[in-house]
């Protein structure tokens, strides 16, 4: 059984942290409370950022000063897991549990829909088999309804094969950045940069002798074609000319045939010039 769950998708998707606070997002409320708040005060708005429903993108926050002196005081495992819910996924929680602030229901939701935007974002074509286990959920039922409320959210496009039991993705929403992605990131587009001017030049090259070989065979071409027309004018100048001889018989005579009326064919045009 296939169905496309197209019809679920809202009319635009959720954009990445940056356009959010440029338009006024649902994450710019957070960053205007953060940016005046100290200690407790910053960490309780960092607490509601994340309970917050609509809100899936965290950079903004992370980038403020009065969050980053989070770190390394009482407050710091809730900027960890502000970290983590910017682009963690439910194994990095696993893995750091023991010294991460418990999750509620809403966060354990939230945190396994932000872990299939990371999945999605990696592959075209997700099995549910590595859904459940990167989610924690036992129940092929339960997995799709995750899968719906990130799609009805806009979080990510996609179809749900439930014969292949697949989720075959169509986009995912962009998630932030962990420290040094950026700057992996660019070398990766500057190695491809190298690359594209290297086969734009190898293509430079093979269009070039492409073209000069075209033009050769246009010379030789329009040269035969004036010495058929030479060979035209002079059988119409002597129409009873006697065969040619040569001392060549058989396939060889013919070719040797036309060379030497060419031949005649340009000393009769010659002598008709002087």
């Amino acid at each position: 059984f296939f169905f496309s769950l197209g019809f679920l998708l809202p009319v635009c998707t959720l954009a990445m942290a940056t356009a959010e606070v440029a338009d006024g997002g649902p994450i710019e409320r957070y960053v205007l409370l953060a940016k005046g708040a100290r200690g407790a005060a910053c960490r309780a708005v960092v607490e509601q950022a994340l309970a917050a429903p609509d809100v899936f993108v965290f950079g903004e926050l992370l980038d403020l000063d009065p969050v980053k002196a989070l770190a390394g005081t009482e407050h710091n495992p809730w900027f960890e897991l502000l970290q983590l819910f910017a682009y963690g996924t439910c194994q990095d929680y696993t893995a750091a549990a023991s010294r991460l602030p418990p999750l509620t229901p809403a966060l354990q939701t939230k945190l396994r829909l932000l872990t299939i935007v990371s999945m999605a974002g990696h592959s075209k074509v997700v099995r549910y088999d590595e859904l459940m286990s990167a989610l924690d959920v036992h129940t092929t039922r339960a997995l799709e309804d995750m899968i719906i409320e990130a799609i009805y959210l806009g979080l990510i496009g996609g179809k749900l094969d439930q014969k292949a039991k697949q989720l075959e993705v169509d986009f995912a929403m962009g998630r932030d950045l962990k420290p040094g992605e950026l700057e992996a990131m660019g070398a990766t587009l500057a190695n491809w940069e190298t690359s594209c001017g290297g086969i734009l030049q190898l293509l430079t090259e093979r269009i070039g002798t492409a073209d000069k070989a075209l033009q050769q065979s246009q010379d030789r071409e329009a040269k035969l074609k004036a010495d058929l027309e030479i060979l035209r004018q002079a059988l119409k100048q002597n129409p009873a000319e006697e065969p040619l001889k040569s001392g060549f018989t058989s396939a060889e005579y013919s070719d040797e045939h036309a060379r030497l009326r060419v031949k005649r064919a340009h000393r009769v045009k010659e002598a008709g010039r002087m």
